[in-house]
């Protein structure tokens, strides 16, 4: 007999606990779970949409006159991941690796996530507590322009990420705490240096309290 995706992820008489997979497939964004939000304007200064193409997924581009633009995808506001016990999976990909920056994790004013910063060579794991300060730690992954898995996980004292099926990355600094509050999902793409759009894609989330 076929189990239910429910019966494979919880043990007999266990309530599943919160849990969200997005495959950005299909024509358009779930609006009912996700909210796109620009730097400045609507999406016709900051293009976007599913691509059409063998595992697009979604993209999301910068306007292109000015750093410091962007185009984010959240949660708006809903912070249903816990600072101290949960999880997130990305497949993401940068399109350029120049005066760009792209990030995916949870966050809010506290964050745990994957960014690739302007002009940094490497990936990085970064974390925030708001109520401390902020830091990095480089993964061995070149800033590039593929295709990247990454999961990242806290449990309150350690935040780990992984890259590609490999332990890159760990930190015990600056990292969210139960004080600075719960934490949603999201996807950026930053432009530091104007001029040119920046564009990045995202192709799979999953995030789950554990």
């Amino acid at each position: 007999m076929t189990k239910s995706i429910y019966d494979q992820l919880n043990a007999s008489g266990t309530v599943a606990k919160q849990r969200v997979v997005e495959t950005f497939s299909g024509d358009a964004l779930d609006t009912d779970r996700w909210n796109l939000a620009h730097s400045i304007g609507n999406d016709s200064n900051s293009p976007n949409g599913m691509s059409d193409s063998v595992d697009g997924g979604w993209y999301l581009t910068t306007h292109s006159s000015n750093s410091s633009y962007y185009s984010i995808l959240n949660f708006n506001g809903k912070r249903q991941y816990n600072p101290i016990s949960s999880a997130w999976i990305a497949v993401t990909r940068n399109h350029t690796t120049t005066n760009t920056a792209h990030y995916a994790g949870l966050h809010e004013n506290s964050y745990f996530m994957i960014s690739a910063s302007g002009n940094e060579t490497k990936y990085r794991l970064s974390t925030r507590n708001d109520t401390e300060g902020t830091g990095n730690t480089d993964t061995s992954i070149n800033s590039d322009t593929n295709w990247h898995t990454w999961k990242g996980e806290t449990d309150g004292t350690t935040v780990t990420l992984h890259g590609d099926g490999v332990l890159e990355a760990s930190r015990t600094g600056y990292i969210p705490s139960t004080a600075t509050g719960t934490l949603e999902p999201f996807f950026q793409v930053y432009s530091t240096s104007g001029g040119t759009a920046k564009t990045s894609s995202i192709r799979y989330m999953e995030c789950y309290n554990t």
